[in-house]
């Protein structure tokens, strides 16, 4: 079953989350649209039943992790290289919030007991850059 597809901001290619649910089994594809062709199709190392597209964006797909099926919000950000279906990074406890212009930053969210902390992340390493305040999140790229 197709559960959710995302197109790139930038190509004709779109990446699709396929789950079996008799089987718990969750993959994901990337799709060319202009050769038209399935470029591959994989369940990357990391990744379960609990784990979803959550952007497709530069040359990954990030998925967001759940650690907790009974609390349904994410729980860390993995990133699947979109040229080979592979697992590139995983940030353990954090999620992803948006992008920033250019293209290789990314915005991630960490919730704290008392407040949730932003921080810059490099899209191609997964690396921390630092830290970002309230006031810099555009009001469309808030956590769920």
């Amino acid at each position: 079953t197709i559960w959710r597809i995302l197109p790139h901001p930038a190509r004709n290619e779109w990446a699709v989350e396929l789950r079996d649910a008799e089987q718990k089994y969750v993959s994901w594809a990337l799709l060319n649209l202009s050769r038209p062709a399935v470029c591959w199709q994989a369940a990357p190392d990391a990744t379960d039943w609990w784990t979803t597209l959550a952007a497709f964006a530069g040359e990954s797909l990030y998925l967001h992790n759940s650690r907790y099926p009974d609390v349904p919000e994410p729980t860390d950000l993995l990133a699947v290289s979109s040229t080979e279906g592979t697992l590139s990074w995983v940030l353990p406890g954090w999620w992803l919030v948006g992008a920033q212009p250019d293209e290789g930053t990314l915005v991630v969210a960490q919730r704290l007991p008392e407040t949730i902390r932003y921080q810059l992340c490099d899209a191609r390493t997964g690396v921390l850059r630092g830290t970002l305040d309230d006031a810099k999140i555009p009001p469309q790229s808030t956590p769920d």
